[in-house]
């Protein structure tokens, strides 16, 4: 991977000097960026956002673009899985999920951090976000982030859960971090169960800002369906329901329908006036195998308002092949060569990808 100063090897030396000098300020001032109008940083870099505006997403509904997957994976020898991404000076930040058996026989999911600037190459960073030890609320999962930075402050979203009935049914978690790798949590939950459909467990948030409303779309399991709900608000401690506090996107009503039983984690980009969600689903559980057993797929639906969500009708755009995980965990992200990617868990436990391509380019 190459480095910052590697990279100014590569310009003539009047352009060295330049660039050298918008690296070094490029965290204080927005002179030496190509716009100064975004509320995150490094808005020249953020190439998810560029993609999203390319208009891909609406052609790809219109029929005049195609999802190609690759025979790629990415972060093999970790086991990368289950990303929330955010481009930061040309880096890719990249959390993700990791599941580890204790020595009582237990199971403790923490989250972790791989980089790279380029989508295909990924250096592990290792631990940044773990539980506090027992009986904490989030000793059992601290996990399934949700990445985003404002006004210099990062913020994760996650999953948190204890091995107790402290928090057993799992809540929407906050920590924030100056840099995006040392992270301080709140002290008190964002959000617990609150309704029926939720009753079982929520998690695996998705954290979203716009014009200064905090939006968090989230799972909630009532022990047969997983489905989605929203929460909006001013701050994101001081939030409230939105739809009634009722689901905002449900199972598919038939048999045959990839999402008959969960809709999950899911990724959410904004093309014009336009919201896209890629999202995982599958079949009911399995009753012995659980989620295990269960068909996973990879869906996408569009919104005006976040709250109101229309299915693509050719559902799902990916979907594995076999029973068992696999095909799920979505993540769009922009590349650098200013494609946009949907990144995912293959059926090895590590990371696959699939582009958007316009079929008349």
């Amino acid at each position: 991977m190459l480095t910052k100063l590697n990279q100014l090897r590569l310009f003539p030396f009047s352009k060295q000097i330049l660039l050298f000098f918008c690296l070094l300020l490029l965290t204080i001032t927005p002179s030496c960026k190509s716009s100064s109008k975004s509320r995150n940083s490094a808005q020249d870099n953020d190439y998810t956002k560029r993609a999203c505006n390319s208009g891909i997403l609406t052609s790809f509904w219109k029929g005049l673009a195609s999802l190609e997957e690759s025979h790629m994976t990415f972060g093999n020898e970790f086991s990368m899985h289950f990303l929330s991404t955010y481009w930061e000076n040309s880096t890719l930040f990249s959390y993700y999920i990791v599941t580890e058996q204790l020595q009582d026989g237990s199971f403790k999911t923490s989250t972790k951090l791989a980089l790279s600037q380029d989508g295909l190459n990924f250096e592990d960073y290792g631990p940044v976000l773990e539980g506090d030890p027992s009986p904490a609320r989030d000793a059992r999962i601290a996990s399934f982030p949700s990445v985003i930075k404002r006004n210099g402050t990062w913020y994760i979203l996650y999953e948190g859960a204890s091995y107790t009935t402290l928090a057993i049914h799992g809540e929407l978690r906050l920590a924030t971090s100056a840099d995006g790798i040392v992270w301080k949590k709140h002290k008190d939950p964002i959000w617990i169960p609150s309704a029926d459909w939720q009753i079982v467990n929520i998690g695996t948030p998705t954290l979203w800002e716009e014009n200064g409303i905090w939006y968090i779309i989230y799972h909630g399991y009532n022990g047969t369906h997983l489905q989605l709900g929203i929460l909006s608000g001013p701050s994101l401690f001081n939030l409230s329901p939105a739809n009634h506090n009722l689901p905002i996107m449900t199972n598919g009503p038939g048999p045959d329908d990839f999402d008959s039983g969960s809709i999950g984690k899911r990724s959410i980009c904004k093309e014009g006036n336009v919201y896209y969600m890629v999202y995982e689903g599958s079949s009911p559980e399995h009753p012995t195998l659980g989620w295990g057993g269960s068909h996973w797929g990879i869906g996408l639906a569009r919104s005006s308002d976040l709250v109101n969500w229309e299915k693509y009708p050719a559902n799902p755009i990916l979907k594995n092949p076999k029973l068992g995980f696999g095909y799920d965990g979505p993540e769009l992200v922009g590349t650098p060569d200013g494609r946009l990617q949907i990144y995912f868990r293959n059926p090895k436990g590590s990371t696959s990808r699939a582009t958007f391509m316009d079929k008349h380019k």
